[in-house]
């Protein structure tokens, strides 16, 4: 078994697959959600995971209040670029009903994306735990598209950024060695475009 953490083996996880006696889990990976109506707390966990801190991949993945804290990231952080991209003012109820179809269909494919990429893990790279443990810092970590505002360079900064981010859930959650994971994300990730693209262009 792979450090959870960092992805690196060590002789505490060998032991544990050997003996199966589970290694104490830090801390910070173990610290309770916060209650109530916590928004400051899952911004801060989503930048979190954008700069790959495994500890807080650890902490979303078993936070059941991460999956709508993320939803509700994911969704700004799509329509921020659009947005910033829109047109004239005036057609802003055609321009609402487009956001609505176009962050429905990319929900749609997203998911259709990290469940293929799941299963693939699973399947062939001995991935482990569950799609929800997969999806919760997935969508925090979805903060990092807002970067295609950026102009010129920005749908290439999120497109890396998202990658790594896509990678380190992979190799934090579901102990996918990080070279498989890297080529896990890029490859699906290419194919799920060009899908996106291919319908885009279809109902245009």
């Amino acid at each position: 078994m792979r450090d959870l953490r960092y992805g690196i083996w060590n002789d505490a996880q060998l032991r544990w697959r050997e003996t199966g006696v589970l290694p104490a889990i830090v801390a910070q990976e173990t610290a309770p959600p916060p209650p109530g109506f916590s928004p400051i707390h899952y911004i801060r966990e989503a930048f979190r995971i954008a700069v790959w801190n495994g500890d807080a991949i650890q902490r979303a993945s078993r936070d059941p209040n991460a999956l709508r804290y993320g939803i509700a990231i994911w969704i700004v952080a799509n329509s921020i670029p659009v947005l910033a991209s829109a047109g004239r003012p005036s057609a802003t109820g055609q321009m609402l009903v487009g956001l609505i179809l176009l962050l429905t269909l990319r929900m749609l494919l997203s998911l259709a994306q990290i469940e293929v990429c799941f299963q693939l893990a699973k399947l062939f790279m001995g991935g482990e735990g569950r799609f929800a443990q997969i999806l919760r810092p997935l969508l925090l970590g979805s903060i990092v598209l807002i970067l295609v505002a950026i102009p010129y360079v920005g749908i290439f900064a999120a497109a890396i950024a998202w990658i790594c981010v896509f990678a380190m859930v992979f190799q934090v959650v579901a102990d996918v060695e990080s070279f498989s994971a890297y080529i896990l994300s890029i490859v699906v990730g290419i194919a799920f475009r060009e899908l996106e693209s291919a319908l885009a262009a279809a109902f245009r």
